[in-house]
This record gives structure tokens, sequence and C-alpha cells, in this order.
């Protein structure tokens, strides 16, 4: 259950255009995968967030007004277990604009560019 391109390219798609939230990762692997317990849909979706962070994809962090991006600063490992921590505390799923955003790194930006030109 753990093949992930087609939503890596479905999330690079995304942050092509702006950054995206924790609950629009939710939303797809629930699109992927239907009928997941909330546990499971927890669990593959922080396994999804782990790989994106350690293959340099995407980094976590938070949008400001000014337009800019505050990350976070850590290993993919501690990231996903910060991530876990704040969703545990939560009574249901992580809603818009609670716990994380994600934007594209650098390096993704530059290879889609490429892909493009």
């Amino acid at each position: 259950m753990n093949d992930y391109a087609d939503l890596e390219k479905k999330i690079l798609q995304l942050l092509s255009e702006d950054c995206i939230g924790l609950w629009e990762i939710i939303r797809l692997i629930k699109k992927k995968y239907p009928g997941l317990s909330p546990k499971d849909t927890k669990e593959i979706t922080l396994q999804f967030i782990f790989q994106m962070l350690s293959q340099n994809i995407f980094y976590a962090g938070i949008p400001q007004k000014d337009g800019s991006f505050v990350f976070w600063v850590g290993k993919p490992d501690e990231l996903t277990k910060k991530i876990k921590e704040s969703w545990d505390t939560l009574d249901s799923e992580p809603n818009i604009g609670e716990i994380v955003w994600f934007d594209i790194t650098n390096v993704k930006r530059d290879e889609l560019k490429q892909r493009i030109n």
C-alpha cells in the first residue's frame, strides 16, 4: 500500500502552484485508499510525509501573511514525529490551516521548470 508515485505527482502539481496543507494530503490519501480507518489514514499520511521530506521534495512549515514561508528545522523523522504529536492532540483529522503546511524545495522546483522548458 506504499506506492506513492501517483500521490507524489499530484502533490508536485499542487505545489507548483502554491504551498499545501496537511489536510490536502489527507484528502488525497483517502481518495487513493477509500475506506481507511482514521488510524490507517494517519499512519499512511505520516509515512508519505516522511518519504517526501526524506527525498527533499517538500519542506514543512507555516506560510506567513506576507507570502513568506517559515520552515521547520529538523530531520525528516523529527518533523514527522512533531506532526504526529500535534495530530494526536486533535479530536479529529486536521482541518484547513491546522498543524503544518508544505512547500516545494528549490531542487524540485528547478526540476519541474526544466521538465516544462
